[in-house]
């Protein structure tokens, strides 16, 4: 790992990283290391996952087995959570995790080899889909929360917690998809923006928000599924009637 490369990083996890950089470069079977996630937009707290990209020349059982050592080791230092890819796979895989592979192009470092992910082409009718099914599964699940729990407030808001965060995930993502701005990757900035691109509900995105946060105590649960479930509506149509502009083809 260079010296800028490495400086650029939370300072307890560069040491940690620098070796396990030192261990993994000395195996034949790797040809590129690159962090990617949460530690390259200022999110890491020492609870994170440190995630990481390893690209293999060779992925056979036996190569595998030799990276045992210093991925346990890096697991157990620093959350490591590693994502290795044959090399021949990175366009196939783009094909199926075109969200995933966005946001590792848009932040990642090598720390070591070559930099793959200039060779991806993410396929803007792949993100559709992937963007309309994840939106659908959330009104899915939501309806049969709010069919099966709409007086067990307690299920009911912690299943709002969790679904806030992949909400914003995927509003964030469209709106990239589309050419809407949104300059933040914060859960209730991107609410923000979605509210006021789409005209969905502001106080009930805040509220999502806020329950994900634990900063709002007073909210009724039923009501707001009620609310999240019908701006879901809106965002699954325009994720459903999207058409990639003509220029894109």
């Amino acid at each position: 790992m260079s010296l800028t490369a490495r400086q650029s990083l939370p300072a307890s996890l560069q040491q940690p990283l620098q070796q396990l950089v030192s261990a993994l470069e000395t195996h034949s079977s790797i040809e590129s290391l690159i962090l990617y996630g949460g530690v390259l937009r200022g999110r890491y707290q020492p609870s994170s996952d440190v995630n990481l990209l390893i690209v293999l020349k060779d992925s056979s059982p036996a190569a595998l087995c030799k990276l045992e050592i210093p991925l346990t080791e890096a697991r157990r230092n620093i959350r490591l959570t590693p994502m290795l890819l044959d090399s021949s796979e990175i366009a196939r895989v783009a094909d199926v995790f075109p969200v995933k592979m966005l946001d590792i192009q848009r932040h990642h470092l090598v720390l070591h080899g070559l930099d793959r992910l200039s060779e991806i082409r993410v396929e803007p009718e792949h993100v559709r889909l992937h963007l309309e099914q994840g939106l659908r599964n959330l009104q899915l699940r939501l309806r049969a929360r709010l069919a099966g729990q709409a007086h067990d407030g307690l299920s009911l808001r912690k299943h709002l917690q969790t679904l806030a965060r992949p909400l914003a995930i995927h509003l964030l993502e469209l709106m990239n998809l589309v050419g809407l701005e949104c300059t933040a990757d914060k859960t209730l900035a991107i609410f923000e923006a979605a509210a006021r691109h789409w005209n969905l509900s502001a106080t009930a995105l805040q509220q999502l928000g806020g329950i994900r946060e634990e900063t709002l105590v007073e909210v009724e649960p039923a009501q707001l599924a009620g609310e999240v479930l019908e701006l879901l509506r809106v965002v699954v149509a325009l994720a459903d009637a999207w058409e990639v502009p003509a220029c894109s083809t």
